[in-house]
């Protein structure tokens, strides 16, 4: 890859030197970096020789602050001297010669000068600001031009209605930054064009004129920017009166250089001159000047050093303009609040640029010192470039820190006297009236003289203008004008995802930039252009997405941006017609879905109690009591009578009988009618226990608003601070629009997260499919009111992760806060136990073990310092954000923090679990298999990649991740508390045998992959269907059904004595091993066989080769099931064998525990010494007595004496007394069982 200096477009190559191997390799931009201070690898930049570009004696001219004295001369500092060109030379291989090759310099990272310009950087400035590359303008710049462009393009050629693009992106982060990087693209693009138009127009502008002058061409209308649009008198005046302050602010706000990087203003493109009026006359009047440097100084050195210092005070903002001090700028953030609309207005939190002042003094004053900005003492930007011995020419030697101070208070009072400063003591600001903005039309400017260093005798560089954006200022401003990007995702509210859907299709939004949620189902009316920001993961979604366009035949265009540092992206730019011709697939469903089968019957169910749940949880629940119970009338309404009971279950039955249903479901172990009974038996306490986290979000707020509301009637009377006070009522407002996002009782129907019916669906207790199940939620406090916004688990671990930065609405947000629990916080904490060898976890009171249960490993951390045991665990609950900024177009992509989050399982020891294993043709183990069904799967997030410390830093008292040290009680900060998101999933552990020692890493890899996807074509599943993961040190696989209850594919895995050899079959065809199918351009992998977009990062990895002999193996392999019933059999037998001779019960029991598949019962009439009893069964890892009472237990003396004891026994031995009578209906109390061993 290459890159090109900023200043004078010298190419480099992008590598890693690899001083070991002796080679030098392409640095691809999704590499991670290899550089460490014990690594053999070094980041760089080639460049090949060329006549004069660098000689060892030019290492005179490098700054001399890079030098340190010595005896007799100077030498380098080590930390620059490693950064020395370095002379290579280097084969067409890319291996290193002694001599021969290619002459080449290589430069170390982070490059700290170009030697063909002689440009100098320091150690803080990023790689991206000294160096472009062919596609430097970034993804979202590139997204933002095609956009504009096209739109531009089609008014006025096609019908107003077609003149819109519509943009695809997979992430809806990506569509929320671009459609904020779009507007503000075009908003300042209006800005700088008609200030370009004004100043051609008048040739310059003052300060009286500035404003008024480019609100003119402009040419916007009170439509285009106010409120309230009025025509008349008092309204209109007003409107424009706040649109003019608001665009002069604007101006000044835009002038210092650089600022957006991305689009120059009009000063670095050679269109904008500021001018300070008659100061070339001023620096050519002699008698004008009293220091004896300045008297003795030319014209042009007199006129460079004010010119310097004026410039270095208007771009600080050292300004005694009256729209940027502090009470105007309140006064015009009042202003523009009550007159002008979002669009063009200030964001809630935008952080207004108030004047600063300059000083000459290196002490501070109070008066000034919150709004200091800059100095122009002795070692400041100014004084070092005034003070240098080449600034003057009368002198051979730099100026002293005495002689300086003299110097710049004799030229500051020299211009104060002309009338360009004003001076209070040793503070001074630039006067407004000052500046003259003249028009411009440079090919070339120069360099800012305080900011770009150079090598000595490389000075009076000019740097060419950005042409494009030259020209792009120049254009008509009609071009631009009223063009308006949104984002259209599955976290924008349904009523404004309408609204913005009714003005895209009519022709009113220039682009919606959307996630997949506009792939079908809505109407557009016609479209000419679709976009697609990355390359689509399968030719499916292109399909999709490009047909949206030319419907009806008309004409259509589909833009596809292939990104550089995305592998898929520029696989499939090499291989468009790969990806051009993709086919919708048929969608499947799996019917014998537990979870979706469940939600059905909860909704037939609810057909049948008649109850209306209202339009708000306030319906539902009894918010006068503190306990928020369900209201008594609603109670009444989901108690079914019997005959109403049977209805309701026949009606399940009726609708479960559906032959296509029925073929699902009669390869389910787990489904009964009598099931569908127990089901609908605990349908109104399964429909309570679903309103729990509305309670605690409720309860939560609540607590919020009480505690501000006592902290604010406690700053009125002790005279608290101001800041405690505006945190208290920030603390009180955000509650406020919390506890009327949870009630909603103004908003529409279906209009807000917990509309009483979309809570349930996103609960599982009712079908909703638009919604994920059991999401995390955010608080997001945008707007009057804020939103909460839903993630899946899978993706919340990471996204709303502390710190974490969300966009939403054209804002960055991040994640400060959690929700935390009322009580004894150490008690939500979770203890586990990791297996890092095979990802096995331990919890409750397994956590203490040394070696795992699965493997049987010992527990330690691993190569990368990840501990094997955590203390303090903590289910990821509701997040709370903090606004940051508005979206600027000068991000190209998502602020993303990479954490460390790991994998890890365990199996239901309640439920279904089988074991195989297989082996080849000669009897040689290849894989051991272990199928679980609703197995726990957890993903931990141990904390930021780049942060040494373990986990994260929680203030338990105020729920808020700490960054640093606290400065309060430490008491209530919790270190190294990791984050859980949990789910249960149907898994098939894989363990892979005899693989050798080479290349293990690749071999796994690739095989991990090409299971996945033969298991998916076999099966006939989509790919977001069945996942997988390499877990522990990366040779255990673990798959999983993705979808929600899973798909039942992977039971079958194991029950079909021959998948495993149709699955390896496939996995032959898929990787191109089958006779006469050899596919000569697939070198080692490709989107035909094991490459997919969800993979890139193992892209490298992946070679099919490697496992191609194995996978011969395998398709002659058997598969010997584990016949783990014979062993049930026997412990069955012991157990019937120690029951009670008298009760019937406790046999019936055990067989119902048989029949249903559930763990069975460790010990059975076992005596517990501490409690002086024998429980019918014991659970003894999950710590459960059972016991079965029959008809004795009835009688007043023999209750009393079973409380004492059960008491007793768990109070005194820690197990759970769990009590079966005899008139239960039996089988749903065992299932009660089951789901409470589960839980333990």
């Amino acid at each position: 890859p290459l890159s090109f200096c900023r200043e004078c477009g010298q190419d480099y190559y992008t590598v890693v030197r690899d001083d070991w191997e002796g080679t030098v390799t392409p640095l691809l931009s999704e590499k991670t970096s290899t550089s460490d201070e014990s690594s053999q690898c070094v980041e760089g930049y080639l460049v090949l020789d060329e006549s004069d570009l660098w000689d060892p004696n030019d290492v005179e001219r490098l700054p001399d602050s890079w030098f340190k004295p010595t005896k007799r001369d100077r030498k380098l500092k080590p930390d620059y001297a490693k950064h020395m060109p370095e002379e290579l030379h280097v084969r067409a291989d890319g291996s290193i010669a002694p001599s021969g090759g290619l002459r080449s310099w290589f430069l170390r990272k982070p490059l700290l000068f170009c030697p063909n310009c002689g440009v100098a950087y320091d150690k803080r400035k990023s790689e991206f600001a000294k160096l472009s590359g062919l596609s430097s303008e970034g993804r979202s710049t590139a997204t933002t031009l095609l956009c504009l462009s096209g739109a531009n393009r089609l008014r006025g050629s096609v019908d107003p209605q077609a003149a819109k693009i519509l943009s695809f992106t997979d992430n809806r982060q990506d569509a929320s930054l671009q459609a904020g990087h779009f507007n503000d693209f075009v908003q300042t693009s209006l800005l700088r064009s008609a200030l370009n138009a004004a100043l051609r127009k008048h040739g310059e502008l003052d300060h009286a004129r500035l404003a008024e002058e480019v609100v003119k061409c402009m040419e916007l209308t009170q439509q285009g920017y106010a409120r309230s649009p009025a025509e008349l008198n008092h309204g209109k005046r007003k409107n424009e009166q706040a649109f003019r302050n608001l665009i002069e602010y604007r101006l000044y706000e835009d002038l210092p250089r650089g600022w957006r990087f991305i689009q120059p203003n009009l000063e670095q493109c050679g269109l904008l001159e500021i001018q300070y009026p008659e100061l070339q006359e001023l620096c050519r009047d002699e008698g004008c000047w009293q220091h004896p440097v300045l008297q003795q100084a030319s014209p042009s050195e007199r006129y460079q050093a004010s010119e310097v210092l004026l410039n270095q005070l208007r771009k600080a903002f050292a300004i005694d303009a009256k729209c940027l001090q502090s009470d105007e700028l309140e006064r015009l953030r009042r202003q523009v609040e009550q007159a002008i609309s979002d669009h063009w207005g200030f964001d809630e939190n935008e952080r207004l640029h108030e004047a600063s002042w300059a000083t000459l003094s290196s002490g501070r004053q109070q008066q000034y010192q919150e709004r200091l900005a800059v100095k122009l003492t002795a070692r400041s930007k100014v004084g070092r470039f005034l003070r240098a011995a080449e600034r003057w020419q009368s002198r051979g030697q730099p100026l002293s820190e005495r002689e300086y101070q003299d110097l710049i208070e004799s030229l500051v009072e020299t211009l104060r006297e002309a009338g360009y400063l004003i001076r209070e003591g040793s503070y001074v600001q630039l006067r407004v009236d000052c500046i003259l903005w003249k028009s411009r039309q440079w090919q070339t400017v120069k360099p800012d003289p305080l900011t770009s260093k150079r090598l000595q005798g490389d000075w009076d560089p000019q740097i060419r203008v950005n042409q494009f954006f030259q020209n792009f200022y120049n254009r008509d401003i009609a071009r631009i004008y009223n063009l308006e990007g949104r984002e259209h995702t599955g976290q924008v509210k349904p009523h404004v995802r309408q609204e913005r859907e009714h003005r895209f299709r009519n022709g009113e939004l220039a682009t919606l930039f959307c996630s997949p949620t506009m792939e079908l189902g809505i109407d557009i009316a016609d479209l000419h252009v679709v976009h697609l920001r990355n390359i689509p993961p399968s030719p499916a979604n292109y399909a999709q997405r490009g047909g949206r366009a030319g419907r009806s035949g008309r004409q259509a265009l589909v833009l596809s941006y292939a990104s550089a540092g995305s592998g898929h992206d520029q696989y499939f730019y090499k291989r468009q017609g790969q990806m051009v011709a993709g086919v919708v697939a048929t969608p499947r469903l799996e019917l014998a879905n537990r979870e979706l089968i469940e939600s059905h019957i909860y909704s037939v169910w609810l057909a049948h109690t008649g109850a209306n749940l209202g339009k708000s949880m306030r319906d539902v629940l009894d918010l006068e009591q503190q306990e928020l119970p369900l209201r008594e009338t609603l109670k009444s309404q989901l108690t079914l009578s019997q005959e109403a009971f049977q209805s309701c279950v026949d009606s399940a039955w009726n609708m479960l009988a559906d032959s296509f249903c029925q073929q699902d479901l009669k390869y389910s172990k787990w489904y009964t009618k009598d099931w569908v009974r127990y089901i609908l038996d605990r349908a109104r306490d399964t429909f309570d226990d679903c309103c729990e986290l509305w309670r605690e979000l409720y309860r939560d707020a609540i607590s919020q608003r009480d505690w501000a509301r006592d902290e604010i009637d406690r700053a009125s009377t002790s005279g608290s601070s101001k800041r405690d006070r505006d945190t208290a009522d920030k603390e009180e407002q955000d509650a406020l629009r919390q506890i009327d996002l949870l009630l909603g009782d103004d908003r529409q129907h279906t209009d807000f997260e917990f509309y009483p019916y979309r809570y349930f669906a996103t609960e599982g207790f009712l079908p909703g499919f638009n919604f994920p199940r059991l999401p995390i939620r955010a608080y997001i406090p945008a707007g009057d009111r804020g939103e909460f916004i839903s993630r899946p688990r899978a993706v919340a671990i990471r996204e709303l992760a502390p710190t974490n930065i969300v966009y939403y609405e054209g804002n960055k947000f991040q994640i400060t806060k959690t929700k935390i629990p009322v009580g004894d916080f150490e008690g939500d904490y979770k203890r586990v136990a990791l297996c890092l060898s095979c990802g096995y976890f331990h919890n409750g009171n397994s956590w203490t073990r040394d070696t795992c249960e699965n493997c049987g490993e010992r527990l330690t951390q691993d190569s990368s310092g990840n501990p094997a045991k955590l203390s303090r665990v903590f289910s990821i609950e509701t997040a709370i954000t903090e606004r940051q900024k508005r979206i600027t177009c000068d991000e190209e992509e998502r602020l993303k923090y990479g954490y460390n989050v790991t994998t890890h399982f365990r199996y239901n020891e309640s439920s279904e679990r089988e074991s195989a294993t297989v082996t080849a043709s000669d009897d040689q183990l290849l894989l051991k298999l272990t199928y679980g069904s609703t197995a726990s799967l957890w993903r931990i997030n141990r904390g930021l990649q780049r942060s040494r410390e373990q986990g994260f830093r929680l203030d338990i008292k105020t729920g808020l991740w700490q960054k640093d040290e606290p400065k309060h009680d430490p008491d209530d900060l919790h270190t190294e508390v990791h984050l859980l998101a949990a789910e249960t999933r149907n898994i098939l552990v894989v363990e892979p045998s005899n693989i050798g020692d080479a290349n293990r890493d690749a071999f796994l890899a690739t095989l991990q992959y090409a299971l996945e996807r033969s298991i998916q074509a076999h099966y006939k599943l989509e790919e977001d269907e069945l996942a997988s993961e390499r877990v522990g040190k990366g040779e255990t696989l673990l798959f999983w059904e993705a979808a929600e209850g899973g798909a039942g594919v992977l039971s079958q895995i194991l029950s079909d004595p021959n998948a495993f050899q149709a699955i390896a079959d496939k996995a032959l065809d898929i990787c191109h091993f089958k006779p006469d199918e050899e596919n000569e351009v697939c070198a080692k992998a490709c989107y035909e066989c094991l490459l997919s977009y969800r993979n890139q990062f193992d892209h490298p990895r992946l070679n099919r080769h490697q496992i191609r002999k194995w996978l011969h193996n395998l398709k002659d392999s058997k598969v010997d099931l584990h016949n783990a019933d014979l062993d049930r059999q026997r412990k069955y037998k012991e157990l019937y064998e120690r029951t009670d001779a008298d009760s019937e019960l406790e046999r019936r029991v055990l067989n119902e525990i048989w029949r249903q598949g559930m763990r069975l019962p460790d010990a059975a009439q076992e005596l517990i010494p501490e409690a002086e009893c024998c429980p019918d069964f014991l659970y003894k890892q999950s710590q459960v007595a059972v016991f079965c009472d029959g008809s004795v237990h009835d009688s007043p003396e023999q209750q009393k004496k079973d409380k004492r004891q059960r008491d007793d026994l768990q109070y005194l031995a820690g197990y759970y007394p769990f009590t079966i009578r005899y008139d239960d209906y039996l089988e749903s109390t065992i299932r009660e069982l089951s789901e409470y061993i589960d839980r333990i």
